[in-house]
């Protein structure tokens, strides 16, 4: 299930798939630790591709449908997100002049990326799920040239210079971010 909000599959439609494989998995071991699927960010998309369900509205949709047909919640051990500040307009990414537009505001990157966490753990602590944990199964930034072209289309060419100021300054913020707030947000793993 990685990143099932980039794909036409509904949450609803992955109600049975994930049914299967729960029961299979703890059939043969009752120990295993079932991760929901892996959504791409909360409730930020992207800036500047065609877009995708977000996160919450996809998660929404599959806990609901399971409990529609299977009357409880789902049974999962883990939540997983992917958090990318997907912005491929404003580059370099996390760059303090040219920043994300997200809820309105203007932020740097790095305030998408934790704040992806954080409404999730708010959705998640409000629907039944407040200990169950997160992990964070990627997370990353993806422009750190000055901009990119195409040659040929679908080909990226980064436009120079990289920026590995902004680079490691959003890997610090992250961090720093993670490091204070996991333990509070539940969340107990994550993968650059």
């Amino acid at each position: 299930g990685g990143e099932p909000n980039r794909t036409t599959l509904k949450g609803a439609q992955f109600v049975d798939v994930f049914q299967h494989y729960y029961t299979s998995i703890k059939a043969a071991d009752i120990t295993a630790k079932i991760t929901g699927p892996s959504i791409l960010n909360w409730d930020y998309t992207c800036n500047g591709c065609g877009g995708f369900t977000s996160g919450e509205a996809w998660l929404i949709d599959f806990i609901n449908s399971y409990k529609a047909t299977y009357s409880v919640k789902p049974p999962v051990d883990v939540w997983a997100i992917d958090v990318y500040p997907i912005d491929w307009l404003n580059t370099p990414n996390n760059d303090t002049v040219r920043l994300a537009s997200y809820q309105g505001q203007s932020v740097l990157h790095s305030f998408v990326a934790t704040q992806q966490l954080v409404n999730m753990r708010q959705y998640l602590d409000a629907n039944g799920y407040a200990s169950t944990p997160i992990w964070i199964t990627e997370i990353a930034l993806h422009v750190g040239y000055e901009s990119w072209s195409y040659n040929p289309f679908p080909n990226l060419d980064p436009v120079l210079p990289y920026h590995w100021d902004n680079m490691s300054n959003y890997l610090n913020e992250v961090l720093d971010w993670l490091e204070a707030n996991s333990a509070g947000k539940g969340i107990e793993k994550w993968f650059f």
